[in-house]
């Protein structure tokens, strides 16, 4: 199985963790003003409340759920509005009905989208390389 190329970057450190996401998790943020935005769990961590790690079962892979999850972005945050804190509740992510074709159609579909995000992610990071190399003073030096 493919390994996605997402992630997180660690922000705090806790000498007392006590929830943790593992690699293939799909993270939810359910508090705040990101109520909604997913993120792939490339390694285990600990989280805090304001994240909910899905962790998909043998019969759903686990790009497809991430995937599927992204195209549910604006109506979690839909969802999340109407109090001065927005939140997601357990039941509003459990109650989302997720079509499970077969886990070799699933594989298709996660696969086909983390090589595009690849793309993506290669294309972004070469423009901006060129874009460096436009704006370099030694280009204009005689």
């Amino acid at each position: 199985m493919k390994t996605a190329e997402f992630g997180f970057s660690v922000t705090k450190f806790t000498d007392e963790p006590s929830k943790f996401c593992e690699p293939g998790d799909t993270l939810v943020t359910v508090k705040g003003s990101g109520c909604g935005k997913t993120t792939f769990a490339n390694k285990r961590a600990s989280i805090s409340r304001q994240l909910k790690a899905l962790r998909p079962g043998g019969s759903i892979n686990e790009h497809y759920l991430y995937y599927w999850m992204q195209t549910k972005q604006e109506l979690l945050s839909i969802l999340a509005q109407g109090t001065s804190i927005p939140g997601l509740s357990t039941s509003d992510l459990t109650t989302l009905r997720i079509p499970v074709p077969s886990i070799e159609k699933q594989t298709r579909i996660g696969n086909f989208l983390s090589d595009l995000d690849t793309n993506i992610r290669q294309e972004t990071q070469q423009k901006e390389k060129l874009q460096d190399i436009k704006q370099s003073p030694k280009l204009w030096r005689e």
